[in-house]
């Protein structure tokens, strides 16, 4: 357990730097402090004051909440540590992110069938999971049908029975022994490092305005711009490049781009049953040699998963887990959280930017 002393005058880029310095990361590029409070996970922007930025999000929060008998709600707030962006992630570059955060950020959107991968891959990736899990044990092997949800794309589970997933997996597991926890955490980063949708933010919507697009589509939004996806196929139907999107607008359950010319371009509707707030925040700094870029980019984002863990008081703390064989896209991730009660805040003199 570690903790963290933070001031009136510390902005969130500085806070983030203390963080990655403590755990030897070699970069803060990409990371970013997220504040879930309620049922809104909001990302810090780096050049505010952190405690002005919370100050700002919780009197907002109780305003929009009627106070019961004159009460008003005390709230209390996780602030997560993640890695935001992923334009210059590579794996092998940093061994320590790699392991902390890297793999338990990706695993969550692999488990819940978000990307396209051979059959072979499925077998290779469940493997090195296990390997995660239990590494040269195995003693488990006889569980392993129990928990195909934390070993296999979900959307892909019934494509064998629970005995022959259990044939393959042993079988790839084999092919590697006396491979550490560490370098399977690697291995599962390299193989996904080679598909167009690693380091992306998913999230599914309804399209109303494109007739050769299913109704349902899933969105990936990463360094390459913004993808459609056939959610049933997983194949990539077009990739808007940030440069290519004119214009952008947005309501509490929808979001509308314009890609090409203003006139003449095309225009995409979608319903999303995510909140606006819920769809911001990602890829500002990606947009940003685009004029608009920081826009369009801050409203898209979302986060790919929901910090479910938290630390009482105010300390710092590693959450260390797998996703949970009842839910493989909500367990734990190995995200840095630090805690305050809503009545123990330090107060914050500074201006709000």
């Amino acid at each position: 357990m570690q903790a963290f002393e933070v001031e009136s005058s510390t902005k969130a880029k500085d806070f983030c730097l203390n963080i990655s310095t403590r755990l030897l990361l070699k970069s803060s590029e990409g990371f970013s402090l997220f504040v879930k409070i309620s049922d809104k996970v909001i990302s810090v922007p780096e050049g505010d004051f952190f405690f002005d930025f919370v100050r700002h999000l919780t009197d907002w929060i109780k305003k929009s909440r009627p106070a019961k008998d004159g009460i008003i709600p005390s709230l209390t707030y996780q602030v997560f540590f993640m890695k935001k962006l992923w334009t210059s992630t590579v794996p092998g570059k940093d061994s320590f992110a790699d392991s902390i955060f890297h793999y338990y950020q990706e695993l969550p959107k692999y488990l819940r069938g978000y990307h396209k991968c051979s059959r072979e891959e499925v077998f290779h990736l469940a493997a090195l999971i296990y390997r995660v899990k239990f590494e040269d044990d195995k003693s488990h092997f006889s569980s392993i049908p129990k928990m195909l949800r934390e070993l296999v794309p979900q959307d892909l589970i019934r494509q064998m029975s629970p005995d022959d997933w259990k044939r393959s997996v042993i079988a790839y597991f084999n092919k590697h022994p006396g491979k550490s926890r560490e370098e399977a955490k690697l291995m599962f980063l390299k193989i996904i490092y080679k598909w167009a949708t690693f380091g992306s933010a998913f999230f599914e919507v309804k399209q109303t305005t494109e007739p050769n697009y299913p109704e349902i589509l899933l969105i990936a939004i990463n360094k390459h711009g913004v993808s459609l996806i056939d959610p049933k196929t997983k194949d990539v139907l077009t990739t808007h490049p940030f440069t290519k999107i004119s214009n952008w607008s947005s309501g509490n359950t929808y979001f509308h781009i314009t890609i090409g010319n203003l006139v003449r371009g095309s225009k995409l509707l979608c319903e999303t049953s995510l909140e606006a707030a819920e769809l911001i925040r990602l890829l500002r700094p990606i947009g940003q040699h685009c004029s608009w870029g920081q826009s369009f980019a801050h409203q898209l984002w979302w986060m790919s998963r929901s910090p479910s863990a938290y630390s009482a008081g105010s300390n710092l703390t590693e959450k260390s887990s797998s996703p949970s064989s009842e839910d493989p896209g909500e367990g734990p991730s190995n995200c840095y959280q630090y805690s305050y009660d809503d009545e123990d805040e330090p107060s914050s003199e500074d201006d709000y930017l």
